[in-house]
């Protein structure tokens, strides 16, 4: 057996302990190597998770062809046709297209509009549900959501507890819960209409009821304002009458004198006056109402335009123009049943004169009367 002296031992102590930190490192590169394919598994399931993501629409996450075609139909507000939907969708088939499209409409995240065409075909139209409808839509039961669509679907005009009934098929006592609680939450409203004081129309919260079912700006709580309509019709006739007679004296209107008031012309000139209550407008419909109520009268009478001249920018679609007619008959005499004695520019009338009897189209009428 060989002697071991002091030297050797302390030779094979040191290599041993330059050996040693090589088998550590070693076996933090094993530790290394095993930890690597739990890293390399990780990564499938975080793209995973971006995926599903952006596959996310008002916190929902859809399938890959739901999304396509969600994200297709938003891109247009007013809504796309099968027919163009078909044509950015490649590969798709109508099935396909009905298929997904009733998926997404059970998730209230769009509408499936049928329409006729000229053919006399069916066409559908996709139109997206905003954020806010659809989170309005879900808080719904399915008695509720068909409610909500027929009163949704009468607009402005409202539609009536008897036609919600009947067009549903739920019944009355369904019925009722259901206006009691989107009422309750205020998505629907009760309007009086002017047609029956006891019954009441329901519409959406939002709207503002249409004048069929309010009576418009000459109603006031449901009774006509007959003292508001004299007050315009006043209105109406003194301006009327002032535009209708020359500034000066000596002044005569030529016969195709284009200036005469017209709808839009007194539209303006109301609105811009003081007469209003508070929040009223008045639009040119009701505005030719009280024309018209002024021509039955006699009070005024209609012209033809014939020239493109105008009061304004906003009257150069008007048709008629309105002219004061003197209905001055403080005394029925020989002189004042004729033209004559009722001719505003009677004073400059002569036989040499550029108005005188002879050439006079009224008196000539009223001769062959």
């Amino acid at each position: 057996m060989p002697k071991v002296t002091r030297e050797h031992s302390i030779t094979a102590t040191r290599k041993a302990a330059m050996e040693s930190p090589i088998k550590k490192e070693k076996s933090i590169k094993k530790e290394k190597v095993e930890d690597s394919p739990i890293k390399q598994e990780t990564k499938p399931q975080q793209q995973e998770n971006t995926k599903e993501k952006d596959n996310t629409v008002y916190g929902e996450i859809l399938p890959a062809d739901e999304k396509q075609l969600i994200d297709l139909i938003q891109a247009f507000p007013k809504g796309i046709s099968s027919v163009l939907a078909l044509q950015h969708l490649d590969g798709w088939s109508i099935n396909d297209l009905v298929t997904v499209g009733n998926s997404l409409s059970k998730k209230d995240l769009i509408e499936i509009r049928s329409s006729s065409s000229g053919a006399g075909n069916n066409v559908l139209t996709f139109v997206a549900v905003s954020e806010e409808e659809v989170h309005k839509l879900r808080s719904m039961d399915a008695n509720e959501k068909i409610i909500y669509g027929y009163i949704k679907e009468a607009g402005s005009k409202g539609i009536w507890q008897k036609d919600l009934k009947i067009k549903s098929g739920i019944h009355q006592k369904q019925v009722l819960a259901s206006l009691k609680a989107l009422e309750k939450r205020k998505i629907i409203k009760t309007v009086k209409s002017i047609k029956n004081s006891i019954k009441r129309v329901y519409m959406l919260y939002e709207l503002a009821p249409s004048d069929e079912v309010t009576g418009g700006t000459f109603y006031q709580d449901n009774e006509l304002d007959v003292e508001f309509i004299e007050i315009l019709s006043h209105a109406i006739y003194r301006k009327i009458l002032k535009d209708s007679m020359p500034t000066e004296e000596d002044q005569l209107l030529p016969a195709n004198y284009p200036y005469y008031p017209t709808v839009s012309s007194l539209s303006n000139f109301l609105n811009n006056s003081d007469l209003f209550r508070s929040g009223v407008s008045l639009d040119n419909d009701d505005v030719q109402g009280l024309l018209d109520r002024l021509v039955y009268d006699g009070k005024i009478e209609r012209r033809l335009r014939t020239s493109i001249a105008s009061n304004s920018i906003d009257d150069d679609d008007d048709t008629w123009m309105y002219k004061a007619v003197n209905t001055s008959k403080s005394s029925e005499t020989t002189l004042t049943c004729t033209p004559c004695g009722q001719c505003p520019i009677f004073k400059m009338c002569s036989d040499l004169g550029e108005v005188n009897p002879s050439s006079c189209e009224y008196f000539s009428k009223w001769l062959e009367f």
